[in-house]
């Protein structure tokens, strides 16, 4: 961790990108849709349609490519969120509980946010590690990271405050 982190009072920090397999298939399709498109567009003269394949074929991989997970655990809070959708911030007075949790991603229902079948929500972008974080309401927070004993070892104060 950067020493700015730190003075700022940056526990934990950690930026998970989709797997390289995932964005070297989906860059691989968008470069081909991008190619194919131009003789796809002559097949139709109305607008919509052509709006449609210029959303499907190159705007929707595009903001695939884009998610990223990051996991950020200072002095006064954790913050989490999967770019460029989703954001929560719970301040480390609310955890009740943390441990290890093994995972796998095919158990999660695929990459990314996921509500599991115990009503925990998951952020994960690879599988078997994970942190999960209880709430002091009962809400649960699986976190997928490559760090979970730094992680662990930041947040297990909060829980035990």
């Amino acid at each position: 961790m950067s020493e700015a982190k730190r003075r700022r009072g940056v526990a934990f920090s950690e930026r998970r990108r989709n797997p390289r397999s995932v964005d070297v298939v989906l860059s691989s399709a968008m470069v081909a849709c991008i190619v194919g498109a131009p003789f796809l567009w002559p097949l139709s003269v109305e607008v919509v349609p052509r709006v449609l394949i210029v959303v499907c074929l190159v705007v929707v991989p595009a903001l695939i490519l884009s998610f990223h997970s990051r996991v950020t655990v200072d002095d006064e809070c954790v913050r989490l969120s999967l770019v460029p959708v989703w954001r929560r911030t719970i301040a480390r007075s609310d955890i009740g509980e943390v441990r290890q949790r093994a995972i796998l991603v095919r158990d999660m229902g695929g990459l990314g946010l996921r509500r599991t079948s115990d009503g925990a929500i998951g952020l994960v972008m690879r599988g078997k590690e994970a942190v999960e974080v209880t709430l002091r309401d009962g809400t649960s927070y699986i976190l997928g990271t490559d760090r979970p004993a730094d992680l662990l070892a930041v947040l297990t104060p909060a829980a035990s405050a």
